[in-house]
């Protein structure tokens, strides 16, 4: 499923959040995400260990508020 937030278009799979667009002067623009980017964590809370409501609802909280977001460049390997 498709999500609007951040200022960008991201891709909500089950404990997988990926960036496909980011529109320019938005938060997630300024902050140099981009297509392809990774969400691995908000909060310090790992994505991968949601369920998929909670992943919904940890990214609506994160639409409303300043949040910490650990992200993984595609090519970057951690």
């Amino acid at each position: 499923s498709e999500q609007k937030g951040f200022g960008s278009v991201v891709s909500v799979l089950p404990g997988r959040v990926i960036f496909l667009q980011t529109l320019p002067g938005t938060p997630s623009a300024r902050a140099g995400l981009g297509p392809g980017d990774e969400i691995l964590a908000i909060n310090n809370i790992p994505l991968a260990r949601l369920e998929f409501e909670q992943l919904v609802g940890l990214l609506g909280q994160a639409r409303q508020q300043q949040v910490r977001l650990d992200v993984r460049r595609p090519g970057n390997v951690r």
